[in-house]
């Protein structure tokens, strides 16, 4: 019993390990798949990425907006 939690909380840490790394580098505007190789990509990084961040900005805004009621 006392392996299973041993082997559970390990996988949890490296899965937790990944998810950081990969927001660290999309924060870095690094794409996995472009492999930092901006000029072959056709750019469609870039458009993903603007997305995403304009997305969160309007969370964000909205979120500022419900604590300030």
């Amino acid at each position: 019993m006392s392996g299973t939690i041993i082997v559970t909380l390990i996988l949890v840490l490296i899965v937790s390990a990944v998810i950081a790394s990969m927001n660290k580098d999309r924060r870095n505007n690094k794409h996995p798949s472009c492999g930092g190789s901006c000029s072959s990509c056709g750019h469609s990084c870039e458009r993903i990425f603007a997305e995403m961040d304009a997305v969160m900005e309007k969370q964000k805004s909205l979120e500022n907006k419900s604590c300030r009621k």
